[in-house]
């Protein structure tokens, strides 16, 4: 049994010299005991045929139950540790509990317990004069990517989950704040939450409570646009919530005339 990567080369002929040499002279069979990614199918097909070309049979998991791990066993960390007899170790793949582990078999060989170091991500290991020794942490979250534009952030994933779950309503009115007064509006669109034509009622039920709220902020002197979008999300929201138990993303638009 020949690694995947070095028999596809091997087979397909990308490799030359007397390796190649013994796959076209030596080898009947060739047993491929991993599953194949999807994006390696047409590749590793390609290989298959070059290597029954050669005059091997190809047994892989689609005909006979061949499949094996691509990690080491015990065994082999075992034989590894012994001929390389390494002064510091630390283990770095792997869940936590399997570089415990692995921890374990180096200081079954010998290795002082004190330079075995099992880490996490964000741990620093300085080397110097002294030796090696743990030095702080470093921030090492996950870092979602989006475009070009780097890091979204927590704020960013928090609105589109909502925007996924829940909708989204948009209130959009004009006010004469020298007036007091409403010019036009309020208008309700809504994505996500209600489905309009079947809901015509309803947003006209909820611009009614949105007008009322701001014909009552501007009979009391508010003509702070922040301060009348701050009473449009709170008064939107405690009727949507109200009527249909729901918590979509309210975005109040006030333009002043």
């Amino acid at each position: 049994m020949f690694p995947v990567g070095m028999a596809a080369q091997l087979a397909l002929g990308l490799v030359q010299g007397p390796v190649t040499k013994i796959l076209d002279a030596y080898v009947s069979d060739v047993e491929l005991r991993r599953k194949l990614a999807a994006e390696l199918q047409q590749q590793t097909l390609a290989y298959f045929t070059r290597t029954a070309e050669l005059g091997a049979e190809v047994v892989h998991t689609g005909i006979a139950d061949v499949h094996a791990t691509g990690h080491a066993q015990a065994g082999e960390l075992l034989l590894y540790h012994s001929l390389v007899r390494p002064e510091w170790f630390i283990p770095v793949h792997g869940e936590y509990r399997q570089m415990v582990a692995h921890g374990r078999i180096a200081e079954d060989i010998g290795i002082d317990p004190d330079h075995v170091m099992v880490c996490e991500d964000g741990d620093q290991i300085v080397l110097d004069d002294q030796g090696v020794h743990r030095g702080g942490k470093v921030s090492a979250n996950y870092v979602f990517v989006d475009g070009i534009v780097g890091d979204v952030g927590r704020g960013v994933l928090r609105d589109r989950r909502v925007l996924s779950e829940e909708g989204v309503v948009v209130v959009i009115v004009a006010v004469d704040t020298h007036a007091r007064s409403v010019v036009t509006g309020p208008e309700i669109i809504t994505r996500g939450w209600v489905y309009a034509p079947e809901a015509e009622d309803l947003l006209e039920e909820g611009a009614e409570v949105v007008r009322a709220e701001l014909l009552e902020a501007l009979s009391q002197g508010t003509t702070d646009l922040e301060t009348l979008q701050q009473r449009i999300r709170r008064s939107t929201g405690r009727f949507v919530n109200e009527r249909t138990k729901r918590r979509p993303m309210i975005v109040p638009v006030v333009m002043e005339i």
